[in-house]
């Protein structure tokens, strides 16, 4: 995080799954205000294929 300018700060009363999701939602955004899928990143293979 330091190296784009990040900070973390952490508060113990919060749930860490509440802030991966809130972490979510801060990279969603501005992704599809640019037009990209977020669920579909381009230049992105699948890097394991299972045979049935």
């Amino acid at each position: 995080m330091a190296r784009v300018g990040g900070t973390l700060v952490a508060h113990a009363t919060t749930d860490p799954m509440a802030d991966l999701i809130r972490a979510q939602r801060l990279a969603v955004e501005p992704a599809e205000s640019k037009g990209y899928d977020p669920d579909h990143p381009r230049n992105l293979s699948r890097s394991v294929i299972l045979s049935p």
